[in-house]
């Protein structure tokens, strides 16, 4: 190959990284600003701007990460459906138990979207500094449940199936959003138990 080939190539290269990256930062950027955020605020304020939404009738409250969200009741389990639901916040995922009772309560939530795209696109970007003994209040049914976190694992989609149907006879919150940011390669699972 003549030098100039080379060139051509690498300078090809070069765009296509160049591009490639804006796309992605394009893409997740609202992600990538929270967790820069999240590094920067003073860990005893942190989302202390937030009131919880007693007023909705079905919510999520997660004071550690500032997260408030509208809770997405949907029967279908068309993927398609659960998509377009999640624009409206998080989503209660059909077959799961609801907050409160026994079992397995799983709560999905974008990591990521455009930054154009608004809504919930990362509603559970910073899921990944929950820590064991966070709390998560759900208001389900005009009733506050409060979860502690107990554990948190990044896991392949495979293995999500596993995890979630499994709250050995407890009441059990598993809020997932896929991971890393800007990827649908892993699952993160944030798990919490019942305590109020």
């Amino acid at each position: 190959m003549s030098n100039g080939v080379i060139a051509e190539i690498r300078l090809f290269l070069i765009i296509f990284i160049a591009a490639f990256t804006a796309l992605f930062i394009a893409f997740n950027a609202p992600s990538f600003m929270a967790q820069v955020s999240y590094a920067l605020d003073d860990k005893d304020t942190r989302g202390a701007h937030l009131l919880p939404l007693v007023d909705m009738e079905d919510s999520i409250y997660i004071p550690k990460i500032g997260v408030m969200a509208p809770i997405v009741i949907e029967e279908s389990e068309d993927k398609e459906v659960l998509l377009k639901s999640l624009d409206k916040g998080v989503l209660l995922f059909p077959g799961s138990v609801e907050p409160g009772n026994v079992g397995s309560t799983v709560i999905l939530g974008h990591s990521s979207g455009a930054i154009w795209s608004g809504g919930y696109k990362s509603v559970f970007s910073l899921i990944n500094k929950l820590e064991k003994g966070d709390l998560v209040k759900v208001y389900f049914n005009n009733e506050e449940f409060v979860y502690r976190v107990s554990k948190l694992n990044i896991l392949s989609v495979e293995k999500l199936d596993e995890v979630v149907g499994d709250s050995n006879g407890t009441n059990t919150l598993f809020l997932s959003s896929c991971w890393p940011i800007g990827t649908p390669w892993s699952r993160i699972v944030a798990t919490a138990i019942l305590v109020d």
